[in-house]
């Protein structure tokens, strides 16, 4: 009798110590050094070397995204966040892209630049600039279009000599 009555606290204890709680999982990640800013009227968005975080101005509330919460383990290399669509675009140096959408905190991964037919070191997201609903990201190869509403890639500019691949750091709009 005493040796079941030991097998069954040996083994109750034994599943009570390794029983562990997914909901109790938490990230610990360095946000001192920003890699990009974006902002809009109420919020100031932030991207770390692989974590965003973001502070709402009127109420001081700051909410941390990392990967526990669903991004890629990379290394982000952008960010832009559109006032318009209330969704945050996060560029990473190997090319992929991540929308995030403010209103229910989806992620939705686009991996077309990582899908294209360049070369690794090429296909780094350096820059968003957003205008009229279509966001021009620069990367190493050249521009590519983003439409925000449809959340498709549209044309993409070689814009060196004859065509070639250029770096390209930022673009704007000139009237």
């Amino acid at each position: 009798m005493k040796n079941r009555l030991l097998h069954f606290v040996v083994l109750i204890t034994v599943q009570l110590g390794f029983a562990q709680n997914n909901f109790l999982w938490q990230g610990y990640f360095s946000y001192n050094e920003i890699t990009d800013l974006s902002e809009s009227s109420t919020t100031i968005y932030a991207a770390s070397e692989n974590a965003l975080f973001s502070k709402n101005t009127t109420t001081s509330q700051i909410k941390t995204t990392n990967t526990v919460d669903g991004l890629s383990g990379q290394t982000i290399s952008s960010l832009y966040h559109s006032a318009v669509f209330n969704k945050t675009l996060v560029g990473y140096e190997n090319g992929l892209m991540i929308v995030i959408n403010e209103t229910d905190g989806s992620m939705l991964n686009i991996v077309d630049i990582i899908n294209k037919q360049l070369p690794p070191n090429t296909k780094k997201i350096n820059h968003f600039m957003e205008f009229e609903g279509i966001v021009y990201v620069s990367c190493d190869f050249g521009i590519v279009q983003f439409n925000l509403a449809t959340l498709q890639f549209g044309d993409t500019y070689f814009i060196g000599d004859n065509g070639a691949e250029i770096s390209i750091s930022q673009t704007t709009i000139y009237n």
